[in-house]
């Protein structure tokens, strides 16, 4: 595995998605939440019955079966779970309801892995990179949680990198290339963290696909190889208490319908990821209406997946979320989090004027990219006229754009040749001669979209943008036709809020706050990790957390 200084004309095309990662409020708690119906395949629960009401206990067990810890989820979370724990000799049984694992995007935004310090990458100072995040994800997220990927990710992958290189994983670790010209001095808008680690470079490089698959099978054949049991099509079901509250074991369903309860001496790990596909869930926990919406229509969960491997129905319903909470632990109050990006993503990189579904600017262009299209869903009037964007070019786009240096998630990037030919031929695009004619293309009011691209226009000749603050280097005027508009709507990949936990992830009690004896948590299911918009500064840090906390768990457990 050898580290690649990539031009970032070359590394970022097409539809650009950060492994990993939204609300209007930044401020996310912890309460009891759940009073609706649930209709989520996957749990005991009937279809009126409220999510979070514990349903009768299943007694027709067919068979138990003992281990010392047992993993609900074999997706990057759960299997790293696994591997690990198997590694120091625990009897490790994985229960997945797929019939194969799941998985997401290649980015993984660890620091100071002897990995990323023998490829050039800078060492960094821990604390001030938890406080940079702390910040960027808008003092929200649960501090010990956020302290553990600051420094422990390095140790987490220190232990994951050799197992890459075994299995032959390749990686890179895309240095950008920082023009001659780009000015440094204060007019870098948003923070940039270079050194997120790239797995399974070789698709994301040939043709942009994003594909975790080989670093799941290669972490499943370590959990395998040291004696873990990795069940799918074996969906679980509830877990098992004893007098005390303490969680035992779990039951899970076998493809032939039969109960299996599976004991746990030393812990059960819940990493059943999101409940996206759980419309009541979402509506209840991603207020208002609109987002809920927006996450079943737009949903790209297991777009990185094989079409083969799709699942024929969702399955990210919140089952793990359920479970703990029957078992007393603490859901984190909603608004809850979600991940996402504009659906013209390679457009959406270049900082040019953008509009809301009225035709008013609402938004500085330069903020993170995983919130440009996510906000436009809290503009009035988007829930009627529609919870989208514009970005407004005129003709001189493509000489405007050689100089607007794009701001996303792992740096500075240049490359412009790759929007030209897409807008030119009004593939992604609405083209008019008139501004008058835009508008009426767009649907929005003329006078409007005409006052609000004079305002720009007033603000890039004064070089300051009064308005909203963005950099005078990339404010670019919209004078000449013809015109073009560009439309945005949110993508929802995921959602990652959910169960609120301690600095070993073990799932707390909502009525104590203390925690469940027996009872953690791990990746999307594991609440208060990030703010209230997922950002990516440092990319894949959603992965990379959900990898740091597995590996931290397991030794916990272990020590048991």
């Amino acid at each position: 595995m050898t580290k690649t200084d990539l031009t970032r004309r070359g590394f970022l095309t097409g539809a650009l998605l950060a492994g990993g990662t939204v609300a209007a409020s930044g401020i996310v708690g912890c309460a009891p939440q759940g009073k609706s119906a649930s209709t989520a395949d996957g749990n005991n629960a009937e279809a009126a019955q409220a999510w979070d009401a514990k349903p009768e206990a299943i007694t027709d067990i067919a068979e138990t079966r003992d281990y010392d810890m047992v993993v609900v989820g074999a997706g990057i979370g759960g299997i790293t779970h696994a591997a690990r724990a198997a590694q120091l000799g625990l009897k490790v049984a994985v229960l997945e309801k797929h019939r194969v694992s799941r998985y997401g995007g290649v980015f993984h935004g660890a620091i100071n892995s002897k990995y990323q310090l023998e490829n050039g990458v800078a060492e960094k100072d821990p604390i001030k990179e938890m406080r940079t995040q702390f910040e960027l994800f808008e003092c929200n997220p649960e501090a010990r949680l956020l302290s553990l990927w600051a420094n422990k990710s390095g140790e987490a992958f220190d232990w994951l990198m050799p197992i890459m290189e075994e299995n032959d994983v390749a990686a890179i670790i895309p240095l950008p290339e920082v023009p001659e010209w780009y000015n440094t001095e204060g007019e870098i808008p948003y923070p940039f963290i270079p050194g997120s680690i790239l797995l399974n470079a070789e698709p994301f490089l040939e043709s942009r696909t994003e594909s975790e698959q080989p670093v799941i099978l290669a972490l499943t054949k370590v959990a395998q190889d040291n004696g873990a049991d990795v069940l799918y099509s074996t969906p679980a079901k509830q877990l098992v208490q004893n007098e005390a509250g303490d969680v035992t074991g779990v039951i899970a369903q076998t493809e032939d319908g039969s109960f299996v309860q599976f004991n746990a001496a030393k812990g059960v790990v819940m990493c059943t990821g999101d409940f996206g596909g759980d419309p009541v869930m979402c509506e209840e926990f991603l207020p208002p209406p609109i987002i809920a919406k927006g996450m079943k229509s737009n949903n790209i969960y297991t777009s990185m997946m094989s079409s083969e491997e799709q699942p024929e129905k969702p399955i990210d319903t919140g089952d793990g979320h359920r479970m703990c909470v029957w078992a007393g632990g603490t859901m984190e109050q909603a608004p809850s989090i979600t991940m996402g990006w504009p659906s013209n993503a390679a457009q959406a990189l270049f900082p040019f004027l953008m509009v809301n579904s009225s035709g008013k600017r609402y938004i500085n262009e330069t903020a993170p990219f995983f919130h440009l299209a996510y906000y436009a869903n809290f503009q009035p009037g988007a829930e009627t006229k529609g919870a989208h964007c514009w970005q407004v070019l005129d003709k001189n786009f493509k000489e405007q754009a050689d100089r607007m240096q794009i701001v996303f998630q792992d740096g500075l990037v240049t490359m412009v040749d790759p929007i030209y030919q897409p807008i030119a031929d009004e593939v992604c695009s609405i083209k008019a001669d008139t501004l008058d004619e835009l508008a009426s293309a767009i649907d929005v009011d003329a006078e409007v979209l005409k006052a609000e691209v004079d305002r720009y226009n007033e603000l890039c000749e004064l070089g300051t943008d009064l308005d909203y603050g963005k950099a005078a280097q990339f404010m670019k005027p919209v004078k000449e036709g013809p015109f073009y508009a560009i439309k945005h709507e949110q993508c929802f990949a995921t959602t990652l809020g959910g169960i609120c936990c301690d600095e070993h992830l073990r799932v707390l009690n909502e009525e104590t706050g203390l925690p469940i004896k027996g009872l953690f948590a791990g990746g999307n299911t594991v609440g208060r990790k990030f703010g209230a918009v997922y950002e990516c500064s440092l990319p894949g840090i959603c992965n990379a957390m959900t990898i740091t906390h597995a590996y931290l768990t397991a030794e916990f457990i272990a020590q048991q």
